[in-house]
């Protein structure tokens, strides 16, 4: 009886280990550049596979800085507090379709209080582990990681996709966001 038990525990066990050592590998085959990509426009050199070769700190970006009341609504809403749900009804309520509603269910999921929600700008601090928790949870996909020595400027959401000059000060500015001289 005992002998039984200790087979099927070891079985268990042993099916477990198989199991997470196929995840992390298929993770690591497919792994590619998109969560580092920057709009499309060009990408960073680092690889998913590199992540998992040298163990390269991270640092997340958001790609949109201007929230409300910097930039402007289309129509008011009042009682949502979560951007996924603000999301679902008609894309959101801003003028620019791409960008941060503002809502900051990325600050609320994040661990290190590493993201700024103020006087209508977003911003990662330096507090940021790299944690990835804000990436799922922005309905956008306005988050993503690169490595911590990535310093180059990126391209808002916007770019590329509509002319928001006239009312966001990024799109103003060549959609150019300096996410490391933020306010």
């Amino acid at each position: 009886m005992i002998l039984t038990t200790l087979l099927q525990v070891s079985l268990v066990l042993a099916g477990i280990i198989l199991f997470t050592i196929m995840f992390f590998l298929v993770v690591y085959i497919t792994s590619n550049d998109t969560s580092v990509e920057k709009m499309g426009h060009e990408k960073s050199g680092f690889s998913g596979k590199e992540y998992f070769q040298k163990k390269v700190a991270q640092r997340a970006i958001i790609r949109c800085n201007q929230i409300p009341p910097s930039v402007p609504i289309r129509y008011p809403t009042m009682g949502y507090t979560d951007c996924r749900t603000q999301n679902n009804i008609f894309n959101g309520n801003l003028v620019c379709e791409h960008g941060c509603l503002g809502l900051g269910s990325c600050v609320t999921v994040c661990p290190n209080d590493a993201i700024v929600l103020y006087k209508g700008i977003a911003q990662i601090t330096d507090a940021c582990t790299g944690c990835g928790f804000c990436i799922e949870i922005c309905p956008k996909k306005l988050i993503s990681l690169v490595p911590v020595t990535d310093i180059r400027d990126i391209f808002c959401a916007a770019c590329s996709k509509t002319d928001a000059s006239a009312y966001c000060k990024t799109a103003a500015g060549d959609y150019t966001l300096n996410f490391h001289n933020l306010p």
